[in-house]
């Protein structure tokens, strides 16, 4: 595999992961906060779960350096042949 491919493949990989995880944030659902002065909703009523939005959203951020990290890669393999080729 070189160098280009790898870039490229990891690129894709993490697109994809973003992808995914934004998915994740998107369908988490939200409990509004309540207005100053209300009270909060009682023991008998049904509360909705609490979102983790920690996670995906800290895998959000490895993702993106592993994007950035694909990306940086191309260009390096770029300027390595352009400068092989004698056209940088």
């Amino acid at each position: 595999m070189n160098v280009m491919s790898i870039g490229a493949a990891t690129v894709h990989a993490g697109m994809e992961d973003l992808k995914q995880n934004a998915h994740k944030i998107a369908v988490q659902s939200i409990q509004p906060l309540n207005a100053v002065g209300e009270q909060a909703p009682g023991q008998n009523q049904q509360q909705t779960p609490k979102a983790d939005l920690i996670e995906p959203l800290v895998e959000q951020n490895e993702i993106t350096y592993q994007v950035k990290a694909g990306v940086f890669t191309l260009q390096t393999a770029n300027n390595m042949f352009n400068t092989l080729l004698g056209i940088a």
